[in-house]
């Protein structure tokens, strides 16, 4: 579906060879943006023997490396999308530290990670060429109506690219992350997203999830959101 819209630059699930060995590229203000797709697993559900349908996957770093150089050379910015980690757990486990170092040495310069269904750290990792890289292990949940507080906070990477066309080298700054709450009532009925910034504490009070988890309150996210995003990082909430 997401192939067809305009606009819209899909990756992650290639419909066959030709769709996996062509670049997926975006131009914003004469930088050139490309992405790569990548999971550490399928949750369990398998391709079908006889499809064209392409993955990579995290342990095939052989492809992941040739993905990444194809794309870096064809763009001034690569992305890499990868799901991996473990759910529920706002540890970064040392597989993903280890993939990640590689990855950013293949010339990875954004590596946004998902799967865990909660908040993973975000760092500066040291490319080649001295300048940072930048990695968030996971959002966390975008919207999700699971029933435990830290799959309730997620949040948007915010951030900056410069290019410095003389020497054709680029820079990322400005990094922000913008949190957001999934509020729901009871029975996870009317399901929304709030801004950190438009959330109280009386929709708090208020959450559907406190029927499973009382953990969940005003206070319990801003804490999450300085333990594991930290301040640094925040951009301005209440």
């Amino acid at each position: 579906y997401w192939k067809t819209q305009k606009g819209v630059v899909a990756t992650g699930a290639y419909k066959n060879q030709k769709d996996l060995d062509t670049v997926k590229k975006l131009k914003i203000k004469d930088i050139t943006f490309s992405f790569v797709g990548i999971t550490e697993h399928t949750n369990g559900i398998n391709l079908p023997k006889d499809t064209d349908v392409k993955l990579i996957y995290s342990t095939n770093e052989g492809l992941i490396q040739s993905q990444i150089k194809k794309a870096k050379s064809q763009s001034d910015v690569a992305v890499v999308f990868i799901h991996w980690g473990t759910e529920n757990s706002h540890i970064v486990t040392q597989s993903q530290k280890v993939l990640a170092k590689k990855m950013v040495g293949w010339g990875a310069d954004v590596i946004l990670g998902t799967h865990p269904h909660v908040l993973q750290p975000i760092e500066y990792l040291k490319k080649p060429n001295g300048k940072n890289a930048l990695v968030i292990y996971s959002l966390g949940n975008f919207i999700s109506a699971q029933s435990e507080a830290p799959n309730l906070i997620g949040g948007i990477l915010d951030f900056e690219v410069t290019k410095e066309f003389n020497k054709n080298t680029i820079d990322i700054k400005d990094v922000k992350f913008i949190p957001t709450v999934t509020q729901y009532e009871g029975a996870y009925r009317n399901v929304r997203l709030y801004p950190m910034t438009m959330y109280t504490k009386e929709l708090a009070s208020k959450h559907g999830v406190r029927n499973f988890d009382s953990r969940f309150t005003y206070d319990f996210i801003k804490k999450t959101l300085d333990k594991y995003i930290g301040k640094k990082f925040l951009s301005d909430s209440k």
